[in-house]
């Protein structure tokens, strides 16, 4: 049945698609704020870590505590998103999550404690939990059938892209000024989130149908209100229907739908494998262990390499995702996997063998 909606789903031609990428684009920069943000505990860790020639330095349970201080306070933010942006829509929510972001990027340029250091990643873990919400839901809401799977990989692949400009950025200047210069990206994610319309979905919840219709007509590629009439009466129908079904059931109740809670299990599953997988636990030892094992030279470019492999990846899956569905029309999952998977392996070695006797050579 999802096939065969998609498929009979009006298709608005190349500006409608030129409208959504703009869109997708302009919120992805809050993601790869979220990625340059994840990989900034490394970069400052490996340079204060027991450096007696610093202003200061940290010990290990220090690094320990700093390095956890923005997984402890993600949820918090994720917390108040997911309440603030039912209220005030998912534009503003995206606009006010920079903010936290820009102070703590500046906190951290001028640190010259560790207290301060643990109030700057305070401020960007609550930044990185408030934006998710409603960059996902933004996505979600804004590009048709056709799009919005590409569309969502092209949301996931920006924190790849984060990391791998930061580590590039540690590898040519100090943390301090790698700190100054990403502030410049929360700044910029406000610029271009202010030019793109709200969720048309939020705008008729609210009641406004008419910016609604307007936000609309942005993204079907800044059509008449009368080619996108049949969309906007849709939304309108649907926004009846979950209005009348939260009202008879609750939003709690709803936990107990098969449809809501199944996804929900298999999305907590993926996130604590892919949580693993990505050594999210052990990424605040990466530069300690890297220097035990002999690697103390050009950690930045080895660390800047594997973020690059997975960034690749994600590109590999991207344009994939978007053969297979317009030329090959492939339906079979096991071979769309094994090919990626086969690919992300090239990638990762090769790449990563390459760039780890390049450091050992330069040692």
């Amino acid at each position: 049945m999802g096939n065969k909606n998609e498929n009979t789903s009006k298709n608005y031609g190349t500006k409608a698609t030129v409208a959504q990428i703009f869109a997708t684009i302009a919120q992805s920069f809050l993601l790869i704020n979220v990625g340059m943000e994840m990989a900034m505990s490394t970069v400052v860790i490996q340079q204060l870590y027991q450096n007696s020639e610093s202003e200061f330095s940290l010990t290990l349970t220090e690094i320990s505590w700093y390095g956890s201080l923005i997984c402890i306070f993600h949820p918090a933010g994720s917390f108040f998103s997911g309440i603030l942006q039912d209220r005030f829509g998912r534009k503003r929510c995206m606009i006010f999550a920079n903010f936290p972001s820009i102070f703590g990027w500046i906190l951290l340029c001028y640190a010259h404690s560790v207290v301060s250091l643990y109030a700057s990643t305070v401020l960007m873990g609550l930044s990185i939990g408030f934006s998710e919400g409603p960059i996902f839901s933004y996505v979600g809401e804004i590009t048709e059938p056709r799009l919005r799977g590409s569309m969502a990989s092209l949301t996931s692949t920006a924190p790849m892209f984060g990391v791998s400009f930061l580590f590039t950025l540690a590898y040519l200047f100090e943390w301090q000024t790698v700190a100054l210069l990403s502030a410049l990206c929360p700044i910029t994610s406000i610029c271009l989130v202010m030019l793109i319309p709200e969720s048309p979905i939020w705008l008729v919840a609210k009641g406004k149908n008419g910016k609604a219709k307007k936000a609309l007509c942005w993204l079907r590629g800044w059509v008449k209100p009368n080619v996108v009439k049949k969309e906007y009466l849709e939304l309108v129908r649907y926004n009846e229907i979950s209005a009348g079904t939260q009202q008879t059931t609750g939003k709690l109740a709803q936990f107990k739908d098969p449809s809501v809670y199944r996804p929900l299990r298999l999305i907590i599953f993926y996130f604590f494998i892919s949580i693993i997988i990505n050594g999210m636990p052990w990424r605040t030892f990466i530069s300690k262990i890297m220097t035990e094992v002999g690697i103390s030279n050009n950690q930045n470019l080895l660390l800047n390499s594997r973020s690059r492999n997975r960034f690749i990846c994600r590109i590999d899956i991207f344009t994939n995702i978007y053969v297979n569905k317009i030329i090959l029309s492939s339906r079979d999952p096991i071979n769309f996997g094994i090919h990626n998977g086969f690919i992300w392996l090239f990638w990762h070695f090769w790449i990563t063998l390459l760039i780890f006797l390049f450091t050992r050579n330069g040692k």
